[in-house]
């Protein structure tokens, strides 16, 4: 890997030297001058080459070695977490100087211009309150720290899934920031910057495991990892052509230093998957080394697109302007693909069509209802998302409750109801004496101690209502609106919290701890108090919550703030009804099912065995008879 990394180095120093001041002025900020950018652009390649490596790392760890009987990792499985071991120190070293120089570079200083004053670390600390680059590799520090400290005491199997998904915020976190963050289209450059960023780190990091000679499950371990490339290589090429077609137009693809860059990249890609097809691991991890220096090399200047261009408030903040005030007829029309959530919906629906057919296909039952009510939690995720409501929900309050309440009650309920993990359970085959696959990752994930708590019900209805009160009547709800990596992670929040809930109540997938019925149907109304307190107090408040965003944003039509606020806590207050009459309906049908599967199993013992309870019954029966 040193000759990688003369080559990365070299591709990143050239550009950081090369790019002279003139891309800065297009954009009127501010020149750092070369040696910062030098330093900066090395810092953030040394991040993205650990992160990576982190990933990847574990991603082998878990999908291409074999785990012992108790779960915990191999041998080969110990080597990828011996490597996050040690790379992970170094991702959290270089992205404290990445944090440092971006926090400086942003206002066109020197990092050593901080020492010069009379308190370095509280003007830090007052760059990174205005910086939302430099704060991004904060979160880069926060999480490569955390790895570098777990990853010592992990050897469980579920343990370094955690790990894993740590990482992946660690490695997405400046993607969503830099160019893909900025101007017009950057709610849809945001989206690829997170196929991209995941895909390119678990490509580089699972071929850089597969160098070297070692014998046991080579073979299996490469075709599962060919595998994984080959997800990883759509995601990279999907997201990295929308990246490429928003930020370098035509005329900047050969003429400045970002197109030239991209091309390179597009070259070492195609090379990178070329040499992983052909088991050539070692030139594969090579040649996505360079392709991160070139990323980062691209990252460190403004994006060609931007160049000498006026943009409006809404594009700068939203990413792109709306059509006029919200109709029934643009709500319907004005769609916008949400290349994050509408790309989850149509996998998840796709993903789980197939599993039905497979089931199908093999002469297996599979409730049709279960199929019905999982496509329309899938569509519905579609509609919230990506029609004119998800566009009107990132630039009015009302549209933004619409939006929450359809992500937390109305879709959960119909995902839930479809039951996906049983129907993986039972499409997918067991590994048996092979390498575990989807179905024991699955088995595992369920069953693990953190979706457990999760799944609690007393958690599940704790921090359905904590999120409700804890984002809205705190400063969390302002800080997050103004950016759309923001709006990303509340979607997801409200999933994964309405998801827990409903299915502590109405699941039928294993891994969630079953309540008798009528102790879920007292967790469903317990909860309605609170959600009716919620609506009343957003009716009722004077304080216009996130104002200072929608005061910056001024749509026209948006005359009277508190008008609007108002409108959004009569939704919250009213549309807790709806969902509960489906939790309500299918908890009772749940519930009948269970008795009658009880009396037909009572009948058959008593067919089959004799039954002395049942007997001593009828006796004390046929006396009463007698009696009268």
């Amino acid at each position: 890997m040193f000759l990688p990394l003369l080559l990365g180095l070299a591709v990143a120093v050239s550009a950081a030297v090369g790019v002279g001041p003139d891309p800065y002025l297009a954009v009127k900020s501010p020149y750092p001058g070369s040696a910062t950018l030098i330093l900066q652009v090395v810092a953030q390649f040394a991040a993205s080459l650990a992160g990576a490596l982190c990933l990847g790392g574990l991603v082998f760890a878990l999908c291409c070695t074999r785990p012992t009987a108790q779960t915990r990792l191999g041998p080969r499985g110990y080597a990828g977490l011996r490597t996050v071991e040690l790379a992970s120190p170094i991702w959290a070293l270089s992205a404290l100087v990445a944090m440092v120089t971006t926090a400086t570079v942003e206002v066109g200083r020197a990092p050593s211009d901080l020492l010069r004053t009379e308190d370095p670390l509280g003007s830090l600390f007052a760059l990174l309150s205005v910086s939302e680059r430099a704060g991004a590799w904060l979160v880069v520090l926060v999480f490569a720290t955390a790895v570098a400290l777990a990853s010592r005491f992990c050897l469980a199997w579920t343990s370094c899934a955690a790990l894993a998904w740590a990482s992946a915020i660690g490695v997405v976190a400046p993607w969503v920031v830099e160019n893909a963050g900025d101007g017009p289209d950057h709610d849809v450059a945001t989206g690829a910057a997170v196929w991209t960023s995941v895909g390119l780190a678990v490509l580089v990091g699972v071929a850089a495991q597969l160098r070297g000679t070692w014998t046991e499950d080579r073979e299996a371990a490469q075709r599962r990892a060919r595998r994984i490339i080959a997800v990883a290589a759509v995601a990279v090429a999907a997201g990295a052509s929308v990246l490429g077609f928003l930020l370098i137009p035509l005329s900047a693809a050969t003429s400045t230093w970002y197109g030239w860059l991209g091309l390179v990249s597009a070259a070492l890609f195609a090379l990178a998957l070329l040499a992983a097809r052909a088991n050539r691991f070692g030139l594969a991890a090579a040649a996505g080394t360079v392709l991160l220096a070139a990323a980062e090399a691209m990252a460190i200047q403004p994006a060609p697109a931007f160049a000498w261009q006026q943009f409006s408030v809404a594009e700068l903040l939203l990413g792109f302007d709306f059509p006029g005030p919200p109709t029934v007829w643009r709500l319907m029309t004005a769609w916008r693909f949400d290349t994050v959530f509408g790309v989850l919906a149509v996998l998840l629906a796709a993903a789980y069509g197939y599993g039905a057919w497979r089931l199908g296909k093999r002469g297996d039952e599979w409730s049709r209802w279960r199929t019905i009510s999982f496509l329309v939690g899938c569509v519905l995720l579609l509609l919230v998302t990506s029609s004119g409501v998800g566009r009107y929900a990132s630039g009015q309050f009302s549209y933004h409750m619409i939006s929450h309440m359809g992500l937390n009650m109305f879709v959960p309920v119909f995902l839930v109801l479809g039951a996906p993990v049983t129907l993986l359970l039972r499409a997918v085959p067991p590994s048996g004496k092979h390498m575990p696959g989807p179905r024991e990752w699955t088995l595992a994930l369920v069953h693990s101690r953190i979706v457990q708590i999760l799944a609690h019900p007393l958690v599940a209805v704790g921090l359905f209502v904590i999120s409700l009160y804890g984002l809205y009547f705190t400063p969390i709800f302002g800080a997050l609106v103004q950016y759309h990596w923001g709006h990303l992670l509340m979607t997801a929040h409200f999933l994964i919290i309405g998801y827990t809930y409903y299915w502590a109540i109405v699941g039928v997938d294993p891994g969630a701890r079953r309540l008798p019925h009528l102790a879920r149907l007292g967790m469903l109304f317990a909860v309605m108090p609170f959600h009716a307190f919620f609506g009343v107090a957003v009716l009722s408040s004077d304080e216009i919550i996130g104002g200072n965003f929608y005061r910056w944003l001024d749509l026209p039509w948006m005359t009277d703030l508190a008008a609007d606020q108002r409108i959004a806590g009569a939704v919250a207050w009213t549309s807790g009804e709806i969902p509960i009459v489906f939790v309500v309906g299918a908890l009772l049908y749940q519930w009948a099912k269970a008795d009658r599967r009880a009396a037909d199993r009572a009948d058959r013992h008593s067919v089959d065995y004799d039954d002395a309870e049942l007997t001593a019954y009828n006796a004390m029966l046929q006396k009463l008879v007698e009696r009268q």
